[in-house]
């Protein structure tokens, strides 16, 4: 991935974050959006356009229709900073916080702690099936 690609996600991830705002992946125009309740801290998309929003304080948002609407999930990181969220190929979510990273193989409706007593955990990528914390 080049520089510019890069920069052009980032730029695009802190427009989410401050205006919340979404776009087709064909589109350059944002479109403003409802947004969950409390701070943003990270976002993940699934394959079919699922939005999850790591809050700060209040755990994980989800959205199914792109932003319009929002419910929080009853993850076991309700109440904690969510500091990422990634989702799998598998369509596996993710989400890192302050000593724990917790997974639901559901789209977020059972979530299990698949690692404690980790530091804070800023960041979850994967590889052939595997996740990596860090």
């Amino acid at each position: 991935m080049s520089n510019a690609t890069r920069v052009s996600k980032m730029i695009a991830v802190i427009v989410i974050l401050h205006f919340a705002a979404a776009s087709s992946s064909a589109q350059r125009i944002w479109t403003p959006t409802t947004r969950p309740p409390l701070n943003v801290s990270c976002l993940a998309v699934n394959a079919s356009g699922a939005v999850y929003a790591g809050t700060t304080n209040d755990g994980v948002y989800k959205s199914d229709d792109r932003g319009t609407t929002w419910s929080r999930l009853d993850t076991a990181q309700t109440g904690r900073d969510i500091t990422c969220i990634a989702v799998n190929r598998r369509d596996h979510v993710y989400t890192g916080s302050f000593r724990s990273v917790c997974l639901s193989t559901d789209g977020g409706g059972v979530w299990e702690r698949v690692a404690d007593s980790c530091r804070m955990v800023w960041s979850i990528g994967f590889d052939s099936g595997t996740a990596y914390y860090a």
